[in-house]
């Protein structure tokens, strides 16, 4: 998705809907948009319609911002995998982004800002109450609200005796893969420093154990470091809930993280290994 330039499209929506008149409807059309400096039609990409809309709503303080999909809302699951997966009433803006398959992502920050809920709705079940989104769930006694997961994980550790307390490796691994263009999403380091795990996208695999064997080459030459270690075929899943933080022995495999935990498992289910921020690993 393009960059937007916001203060451009503030003042571009506040001239358009300056003598706005609340017993009219105004039909808009999204996902089209115009270069800044160019002024060349283009667009917002994936999901660019639903940001149109939250956009809007952000500039023009609506009062709550409602999406129409196909389908009931979010769910705890995917219905395809779970079978039992229900609609969730209510969601917080951070686990609607942890969760967000039903809505692009990016839609959920201009509104969040604004403290603007969201209302997701089922076009073709117009009567189902669907999912609200807002900042904060009141009696909220649920501590784990949903389940999500990305196919095609690649693990890949990078490990050493001459990491340990040893300033800057991390920003070595990351600068190198930014360099590269290869997208990090899952970090774990052990406690005592010596090894890094980090999720990749299978696709993205070989090149990114590649270019970390070239930038760590000196270490792996003298025994310091050991070549990256690569583990493809997984799937990262996602344990989403705000209240799991609060909530004692929720993380009984994995160690819980703010407001998701992260842990990566085969989908053969043979071998699971945990992969969060902090430094809990485990294995059966």
């Amino acid at each position: 998705m393009p960059a937007i330039d916001a203060d451009l499209t503030t003042q571009l929506v506040k001239e358009t809907f300056k003598e706005l008149n609340n017993n009219q409807i105004y039909v808009v059309p999204g996902f089209v948009a115009r270069d800044r400096d160019s002024h060349e039609t283009t667009n917002l990409g994936r999901g660019g319609s639903d940001y149109t809309a939250s956009i809007i709503a952000a500039v023009l303080n609506a009062e709550v911002l409602e999406i129409w999909t196909d389908v009931d809302g979010f769910m705890t699951a995917d219905p395809k995998v779970i079978k039992s997966a229900y609609t969730i009433n209510e969601l917080s803006y951070v686990e609607a982004m942890e969760l967000c398959k039903v809505i692009y992502p990016p839609t959920i920050y201009p509104v969040c800002v604004k403290n603007i809920p969201i209302k997701v709705k089922n076009t073709f079940n117009p009567e189902h109450p669907g999912t609200l989104i807002k900042a904060k769930i009141e009696d909220d006694n649920k501590p784990i609200k949903g389940i999500s997961s990305i196919k095609g994980t690649s693990l890949i550790t990078v490990t050493g005796l001459s990491m340990v307390g040893v300033i800057g490796v991390n920003r070595r691994i990351f600068t190198t893969l930014a360099n590269k263009g290869i997208s990090v999403f899952m970090v774990s380091q052990a406690s005592s420093e010596n090894s890094t795990s980090i999720g990749v996208r299978d696709e993205d695999a070989a090149a990114a154990a590649e270019v970390l064997n070239a930038e760590f080459a000196k270490e792996i030459e003298t025994g310091a470091m050991f070549p990256m270690q690569v583990e493809s075929g997984l799937a990262t899943i996602a344990i989403v809930g705000e209240n799991m933080k609060q909530t004692p022995g929720i993380a009984a495999v994995s160690s819980c993280v703010s407001h998701s935990t992260y842990f990566t498992t085969r989908s053969s289910c043979r071998n699971t290994k945990c992969s969060t921020s902090s430094s809990v690993v485990s294995a059966p």
